[in-house]
């Protein structure tokens, strides 16, 4: 399987309407296997296929979980502190 289909396939799975929000941190075990670099350009890529959503750096949204959209930006600080 494709990387980017490997890591939204278990994404897809992980991801709820309150669990939404992902670091790198929260995606680097799904494919250990990468360097930090091929990890980032992983990551890069599932952007700009539209799979994810960077909100700022560090973080990212799928928004095909149907996050509340008037509670995203409350969830955010949350997500930056850890």
């Amino acid at each position: 399987m494709q990387p980017v289909r490997q890591l939204m396939s278990v994404i897809s799975r992980l991801a709820s309407q309150q669990a939404c929000f992902f670091t790198p941190a929260d995606l680097r075990s799904i494919l250990p296997e990468h360097s930090e670099t091929a990890f980032k350009t992983l990551l890069s890529r599932a952007v700009r296929e539209g799979h994810l959503t960077r909100l700022c750096r560090g973080l990212y949204l799928y928004e095909k979980a149907n996050p509340d959209r008037g509670l995203i930006l409350l969830r955010i600080p949350a997500h930056l502190d850890t």
